[in-house]
């Protein structure tokens, strides 16, 4: 993974699929290339607070957040 947008702007420019956080540059690399050529590692700011109060009930653990981050499922 990389860290620099400028580097991030690159891959996208020469096609390849990125991999990264919705956060800085990638926020508009992802506007740009569309979500089929991005694929986010984490979760969504609006999805936090949810998630938070999952793990803190115990419904949810490690092991499904990173399932779902792989499969989407």
């Amino acid at each position: 993974m990389e860290a620099s947008g400028t580097s991030n702007m690159k891959f996208a420019m020469n096609g390849c699929i990125l991999i990264g956080t919705l956060d800085g540059a990638n926020v508009e690399i992802r506007e740009e290339v569309g979500e089929d050529n991005f694929f986010l590692f984490g979760a969504e700011a609006h999805e936090i607070a949810g998630l938070r109060k999952e793990r803190a009930e115990g419904k949810v653990c490690l092991k499904t957040l990173v399932h779902f981050n792989y499969y989407g499922t």
